[in-house]
């Protein structure tokens, strides 16, 4: 445990590093589990990173990192590289850890402004690569496919949608899996926002149950640039112990 609340401070401190101050606020697709219709603007490169602790029944995990690299090929694409995280989990008193796959894609926005009920909306397609370590790796790749939908109620609130494809994988064995999430955002105090979200997944494979989650966070706009976030979250799939938590730190560099 100390060397992953290490780890997550030397993170937090590299990540916050920013000499320039920015005229436009950085958007994240942290902490929720709904991705922006928005995509990095040009000239920028973002760095999005955290942790987050999540438990069910006997089965338990830390994952570190989070690392999603965001950089923009024009005004409306991006193109997205995910490193994931450093696992460790333990289930039934059996402890593993590794590296998870990592994952590459593009961010492609298809309206960029709201236009009545017409939502601002973007594509994210992607794949994972077979590039961690066991127990987490996967030796064939599962493309996705997310939808994001976004539309502004007025100035403090906002409401966001996504819907999810992916040809997912567990221990070789490929699957369809659907899923989606509804969230809904509120700035406030100026440099504070609050969100409150449902999301849930259908996955296509034998032994396998649908399950939901509901969770709500806080992000704190430190500078324009940067941006420090936290959540929690609690299952809805009839377990006596469903919970998970997190932190995270976002920042955008100049390039």
């Amino acid at each position: 445990m100390k060397k992953i609340l290490l780890f997550t401070s030397l993170l937090l401190s590299v990540l916050s590093i920013s000499s320039v101050t920015y005229a436009e606020s950085i958007v994240t697709d942290r902490p929720d589990f709904t991705e922006s219709p928005s995509s990095v603007p040009p000239g920028f490169i973002q760095v999005e990173a955290g942790y987050t602790f999540a438990k069910a029944d006997e089965f338990q995990e830390h994952t570190v990192g989070e690392l999603l690299i965001r950089m923009p090929v024009s005004q409306r694409i991006e193109v997205r590289l995910a490193l994931n995280s450093f696992a460790f989990s333990e289930a039934s008193g059996v402890k593993v850890s590794g590296l998870q796959d990592s994952s590459i894609g593009l961010k492609a926005e298809l309206i960029q402004m709201q236009n009545s009920l017409i939502p601002q909306t973007a594509i994210i397609v992607s794949t994972t690569l077979p590039t961690g370590g066991n127990p987490y790796r996967e030796d064939t790749l599962q493309p996705g496919m997310k939808l994001c939908l976004g539309w502004d109620i007025n100035e403090d609130w906002a409401l966001s949608s996504n819907l999810n494809y992916d040809r997912a994988s567990h221990s070789g064995t490929s699957f369809n899996e659907f899923s989606q999430s509804i969230s809904l955002a509120w700035g406030f105090a100026e440099y504070w926002g609050a969100y409150l979200e449902v999301f849930s997944f259908q996955p296509d494979l034998a032994g396998s149950d649908d399950t939901s989650y509901i969770n709500t966070g806080l992000t704190y706009l430190v500078t324009d640039d940067l941006q420090l976030d936290g959540r929690i979250g609690q299952g809805l799939n009839g377990l006596d112990t469903d919970y998970f938590v997190g932190i995270g730190v976002s920042n955008q560099f100049r390039i």
